[in-house]
């Protein structure tokens, strides 16, 4: 059988070549070039895998693609005073779809990437649920994925941990085993948002910040260079300390709080999507963040398209923008949608 693996030129990815080529699988590596300002350094990582593995290796260019769906999404949710996950779009609409077209394209029957989750088959059905690492959360980021495609993609690293991910490409002598994780959007240099928006034209407009008692404070230069939760860079002082709160696009207010006034209980989301059937009214676990640990809520839909989210309990910083993802009690995606 041949497959098609995802190469990042990270030891995820590497591995995960590396692991299905020991199960007999006849492996094709596949990197795509997505913005410009890609890193050199990178791709030379990406050809010294494929070299050590002696596969053979594709290199796409999907820059025009990727800023057509994934940079200008970003900056217009950003520019709309909200939190995008740019990651999470672009695992549905580049990694796990144009990648998985290309490997169809190249005859393969499989395509498989470096993700820490498993593919578990339950009742003829596939479900996407948490890998063995649960440090590693990684089925957040693949909850928008379309899951049609479940059937066609591998994810070898499922039953792993990192540190043991790590430990099969040193004994395996993979070039990249100690290069370091990437925590940071791609597209955005030093994970500098600010120097990012001004490049892509967005001219912040100065506003107050407010704290919720009424008090002015102080004065902000856009309301998209702040995030709900934010604590520090608002160029203010207090008594206390004080976190964003609401930003409120209409009056260009930025209000601002204690951690109590961060915390909410119930909030509303959109364009939800599904792998599993559910009711108008069901219970799941949910994150809204992936970093966060899984709290029990109540969803309920108001319509095709709305959802009603209500916590057990109050929970910190719920960001406009952000995905929520709804878990089962075996760590399986039930569905997800966008904060509104």
């Amino acid at each position: 059988m041949k497959v098609c693996v995802a190469l990042s030129g990270g030891v995820d990815s590497a591995v995960s070549a590396y692991l299905l080529k020991e199960k007999g699988y006849e492996v094709i590596g596949l990197h795509m070039i997505n913005y410009s300002g890609y890193s050199k350094e990178n791709l030379k990582d990406v050809h010294s895998i494929a070299d050590f593995l002696k596969i053979p290796l594709e290199i796409k260019n999907v820059i025009e693609l990727f800023n057509e769906k994934i940079v200008t999404y970003f900056f217009k949710n950003y520019s709309e005073a909200k939190t995008p996950n740019p990651c999470i779009l672009c695992n549905r609409v580049i990694k796990f779809g144009k990648l998985v077209d290309f490997s169809a394209e190249m005859g393969c029957d499989f395509f498989s990437t470096g993700h820490y989750v498993r593919k578990i088959k339950i009742d003829d059905e596939f479900n996407l649920c948490s890998g063995k690492d649960k440090t590693k959360d990684q089925v957040y980021f693949l909850s928008r994925i379309k899951k049609e495609y479940l059937s066609k993609i591998l994810f070898p690293l499922g039953e792993y941990t990192k540190n043991e991910i790590r430990t099969i490409a040193k004994n395996a002598k993979i070039p990249v085993f100690s290069k370091k994780d990437s925590q940071e959007i791609c597209f955005i240099k030093d994970n500098d948002y600010k120097t990012f928006l001004k490049n892509m034209g967005y001219e912040g407009k100065k506003g107050k910040i407010v704290h919720v008692n009424g008090e002015v404070l102080g004065e902000h230069n856009g309301l998209s260079f702040h995030t709900i939760g934010q604590r520090k860079g608002m160029g203010i002082s207090y008594k206390e300390k004080l976190y964003v709160v609401k930003m409120d696009l209409r009056t260009n207010t930025l209000f601002v709080g204690s951690k109590k006034d961060t915390l909410k209980k119930s909030f509303m989301c959109e364009k939800p999507l599904f792998f599993k059937e559910v009711k108008d009214k069901f219970g799941a676990y949910c994150k809204i963040r992936f970093n966060m640990k899984k709290v029990k809520a109540r969803i309920e839909f108001i319509d095709e398209e709305l959802l009603n989210v209500e916590f057990e309990n109050p929970v910190s910083s719920i960001t406009p923008g952000q995905l929520a993802v709804f878990y089962d009690e075996c760590d399986c995606i039930i569905g997800s949608a966008y904060i509104k």
